[in-house]
């Protein structure tokens, strides 16, 4: 009975490690992202694409979404991995965010700074930029964490270790209501057509903190759960 009941320990933890999960794509699949699981809902030119590793950002005037099921009220978290290469002298757009349909709920973007040799974050409402998270650097990775609970709350996190919910990088509260059912990337205004480069790697979006960012609290619930095998195996053992 002890075995059964670590047995069924074992595998709630490991259903808590992955049971949040909605979508991830890791851009394994090479050509254009609308070939391979994300819809046009502007330009449609195509120029979203992957080489098998990363998407790649800013050759056009494309706008997509990577698509799953409506969350209703429910909270919704993203992560992904971003690296911008190139900019212009200045200008900032919305570039990513959550979307309902084709109406994009929550807008973050990026913002030259330096005379296009660094960048921040930026939060709109509507089409207006809001507020920045600046001192970004070029040709370097950095996981952006979106948040947004179904109502009106968005948070936006560079970097989070998973543990600073509460003091998020960027929060707006812009009551756009009802549930997001996408992420979207956008390429218009001062970054689009080739005046911006910049690449998506590793879309994770669950309806938890932990699940896009897997540590510490991941690794913590599978270490408990390799930790009861341990006990398990050294118990038959003696």
């Amino acid at each position: 009975m002890k075995k059964l009941m670590i047995g069924l320990m074992v595998l709630g933890l490991a259903g808590a490690v992955s049971a949040a999960l909605i979508t991830t794509d890791d851009f394994s699949s090479s050509g254009a992202l609308t070939t391979n699981g994300w819809q046009a809902y502007s330009g449609a030119d195509a120029s979203i694409t992957s080489d098998g590793s990363v998407a790649s950002v800013g050759s056009g005037a494309e706008d997509i979404r990577l698509v799953f099921a409506d969350q209703g009220v429910g909270s919704t978290y993203a992560s992904f991995i971003l690296n911008v290469s190139s900019l212009p002298l200045s200008g900032s757009e919305y570039s990513f965010g959550f979307i309902d349909g084709s109406t994009m709920d929550a807008r973050w973007g990026i913002v030259v700074e330096d005379s296009g040799n660094g960048f921040g974050i930026g939060s709109w409402v509507g089409s207006t930029l809001n507020k920045t998270f600046s001192g970004l650097s070029l040709n370097t990775d950095y996981m952006i964490t979106m948040f947004y609970d179904g109502s009106s709350d968005h948070r936006l996190w560079v970097d989070s270790d998973g543990t600073d919910f509460a003091s998020a990088d960027l929060t707006e509260t812009n009551n756009v209501g009802g549930g997001i059912d996408g992420i979207f990337i956008r390429q218009a205004g001062a970054l689009d057509n080739g005046a911006a480069a910049w690449t998506m790697d590793d879309v994770v979006v669950a309806t938890t903190f932990a699940e896009v960012i897997p540590e510490p609290t991941t690794l913590a619930l599978l270490g408990v759960a390799v930790g009861l095998l341990t006990v398990v195996r050294r118990r038959r053992i003696a």
